[in-house]
């Protein structure tokens, strides 16, 4: 039998990860590792995939790779920071001489009778602002180049357009808002199709500064419920205004009210204690507490943020009753709570919309995380810790499960990058180029990656039942009918690993004996990539053990998916950095992957033509390689980058004329939108077959002839992680032909 045969016939899955919680439970047992414990996987569907799933924008520069990561993200929304006063000053519109509603409503409909004149509007300079003014704030991005690139990904944006300014509260005051509010929605949707808009941020935060500032920035309830009621109505006329434009019928939709939480702890204390049998409906009912962060704010002591907004739904900034409600989506933030939290909080504010509004709404996390940045500051520990990893998975999973995805409604964690200052970014950015750019990813990150492609989108959620379900372990599935691939997607909490049987034979379709199963991992030693290989055996039974504070995505294809013959690598190279950066042709018959504390940094490239399947639909795609890390090194994890039709020759590659390899060190360099992080490959001591699922990139890119640039890129200029560990891996000239580079397909 062939080694690569020999090691597909092995019928236990090791440790892995991904993220989730039980669709189906069965009786709760004290130990992790009780006995008994057997997942069953069902057919039943019990719901449709998350409709909005994504994160709060970060940096976004032209040139930058930022486009490239959010791909790699596997997202379908972003929230975006865009205060129609970064580029609507109130020197651009008119102050119109308006003293009351009856000249309020003259003047607007004045404007509205041509949006593009420059009579009230100072359109020419509010372009200008748009193509080439940096934002202020933490981000950086050019408003124009950045939402161009949200396009080209058709992600959802939805645009944070709070209407700043003084709060005078008179009619002038509400005029200069509202043509603010206007131009930017018409422009947004005009241009980029954005109708997602959301009233001011975070009304009730109320921090430590000093009362007569906090008040200066929301004075009122009265004063928020008059900017909801005039913000609403200034995206409302924009965006139905660029539909006229356009030749064409578009309706915005408005969030509100974007309050820091919706439920909160009977004493006002935030805590990291799991005991939700104290949880209260405050910040949408009036705060009853006089503790803690909430306690000192006077502002909704007689009635809560959520119940002003949602009371005053079909109210107008006339003060009129109407048919249309004035926001569409309850939108709320949260952090600082596990995902025990959850199903309950999302019970209430269910019960409280259909309370006030009398009608069911979509409720959309515009920011959520595991901790806020003031507490990961406090527990010293970022999203690359495994357990925090394996907390915002099972969070996403969890909230999935309890309905936050129901009538259209979503998660958007905060936020994408770890811009300065902030330890809730879930990816690295570079901050000492002026591109910032995108490093690498954290554990947290990947750990959403594996919880986007069970649970997001176009996948049917399924029943999972589990026999003895310890209350650490946590499983979710679902089946993708478009790759015809069954998902489960596993948590086990604490240090303990959980063992259990795996039985396959209840999916619907069914899957067949002999099937590749794939095991992907995020955890403490693995963050990403594929830990374990299994076929199905004929009593579809696979016995499993999963690490303790891991995540697991577990794919298994239905019967219809077949592997083609694998494609073996047609080009190849080793080149190195230093004393040998113009060398060619180096290695032998084994190519290298590492980074050297002192120059050698040693990168392999890997050319498959063509990459995709020439016939039939991909269900999935797999890059193997065949080596190890050199001996006590334990694990190396590198990352995999793919370029299509990238040209190069294996007999003249060096470091020197390699594409994107600046001189002296192992980082990419000037990729941009190019190059496409294909994932994170980690390679044991065991001289093996090592494994990545690659399929969104082959899926996307087709049959163009594909680059794979293997590379251990630091994640940010003082990382030294995993420094001086050897891969080494046989290469495509190597005798035996099932350790070459190979790219496994299989197709439907």
């Amino acid at each position: 039998m062939a080694m690569a045969e020999e090691f597909s016939r092995r019928r236990v899955l090791g440790l892995g990860g991904a993220a989730g919680l039980a669709a189906a439970v069965g009786p709760v047992v004290g130990s992790a590792t009780a006995a008994g414990i057997v997942v069953r996987p069902s057919g039943t569907v019990v719901g449709p995939g998350l409709p909005l799933f994504g994160f709060g924008s970060a940096h976004h520069l032209a040139g930058s790779n930022t486009n490239s990561w959010l791909r790699y993200a596997r997202i379908n929304a972003i929230r975006v920071f865009a205060k129609p006063i970064d580029w609507i000053k109130p020197s651009d519109v008119s102050a119109g001489g308006v003293t009351d509603l009856a000249s309020f409503d003259a003047m607007k409909a004045r404007v509205r009778s041509d949006p593009e004149a420059t009579t009230y509007l100072n359109w020419p300079q509010i372009l200008d602002r748009y193509e080439n003014d940096m934002s202020t704030g933490t981000n950086k991005f050019v408003l124009n180049p950045m939402f161009r690139e949200l396009n080209e990904l058709g992600l959802t944006i939805v645009a944070q357009a709070t209407l700043d300014g003084s709060w005078k509260l008179d009619w002038p005051d509400y005029w200069g808002r509202w043509q603010r509010g206007y131009a930017h929605a018409y422009y947004l949707a005009k241009n980029f199709g954005v109708v997602r808009f959301a009233t001011h941020n975070e009304p009730d935060a109320w921090g430590s500064a000093d009362q007569e500032a906090r008040l200066e920035a929301i004075p009122s309830m009265e004063a928020f419920r008059r900017l909801l009621r005039f913000s609403s109505d200034a995206f409302r006329c924009g965006v139905e205004d660029a539909g006229l434009a356009l030749g064409t019928s578009m309706r915005a939709i408005v969030h509100a009210p974007v309050v820091t939480r919706s439920t909160l702890h009977a004493n006002g204390l935030r805590t990291d204690v799991r005991d939700t049998s104290d949880r209260t409906p405050t910040n949408i009912e009036k705060n009853t507490v006089t503790e803690g962060y909430w306690g000192k704010d006077p502002r909704d002591d007689s009635v809560g943020w959520g119940r002003a907004a949602l009371e005053g739904i079909y109210t107008d900034y006339r003060g009129q009753v109407v048919d249309q409600p004035i926001f569409d989506v309850y939108d709320t933030h949260q952090y600082n709570e596990d995902a025990s939290w959850y199903p309950g909080e999302l019970d209430v504010i269910k019960a409280k919309v259909r309370q006030y509004a009398k009608k069911d709404l979509p409720i959309v996390y515009s920011e959520v995380n595991r901790y806020n940045t003031s507490w990961f500051d406090g527990v010293n520990h970022t999203l690359e810790y495994a357990p925090i990893a394996r907390d915002v998975g099972q969070i996403a999973a969890t909230s999935t499960h309890f309905g936050v995805g129901q009538n259209g409604g979503g998660l958007l964690f905060f936020k994408f990058s770890n811009t300065a200052g902030y330890r809730t970014g879930f990816y690295y950015t570079d901050e000492t180029t002026a591109r910032n750019d995108i490093r690498g990813a954290t554990r947290g990150a990947e750990s959403l990656r594996l919880f986007s492609r069970a649970l997001v989108g176009d996948v049917d959620r399924i029943s999972v039942p589990v026999d003895a379900r310890p209350a650490s372990f946590h499983v979710y599935g679902s089946y993708d009918a478009a790759s015809h691939r069954h998902q489960l997607l596993t948590t086990q909490e604490g240090a303990s690993a959980v063992t259990f049987e795996l039985d396959l034979s209840g999916f619907t379709p069914p899957v067949a004996v002999d099937q590749v199963v794939t095991v992907e991992e995020v955890s403490a030693r693995r963050p990403g990539g594929i830990s374990r290989w299994v076929t199905v055996p004929a009593d579809k039974r696979v016995s499993c053990v999963q690490p303790g504070d891991s995540t697991w995505l577990i794919t298994v294809p239905d019967a219809s998916v077949s592997e083609l013959p694998p494609l073996t690598a047609t080009q190849n190279a080793l080149v190195r950095n230093g004393s040998d950066d113009a060398d060619r042709a180096l290695g032998g018959d084994t190519l290298a992957v590492q980074r050297k504390t002192n120059a050698a940094d040693e990168v392999t490239f890997l050319r498959f033509d063509p990459a995709g399947p020439t016939t039939g639909t991909l269900s999935r795609a797999v890059l193997q390689i065949y080596g190890k890390v050199e001996a006590n090194a334990d694990i190396c994890t590198f990352w995999v980058f793919a370029r299509p039709n990238l040209d190069w020759d294996e007999n003249t590659l060096t470091w020197n004329n390699a594409p994107y390899l600046p001189a002296g060190d192992s980082v990419l360099h000037n990729s941009g939108k190019e190059v496409w992080p294909a994932g994170q490959l980690s390679v044991t001591e065991d001289l093996d077959y090592h494994r990545l699922d690659v399929t969104d990139v082959v899926r996307e890119l087709g049959t163009a002839p594909l680059t794979f640039i293997l590379i251990k890129q630091s994640r940010y200029p003082t990382d030294t992680s995993e420094n001086d560990r050897r891969v080494t891996l046989l290469n495509r000239n190597y005798v035996s032909t099932w350790a070459r580079p190979r790219l496994r397909l299989w197709t439907t």
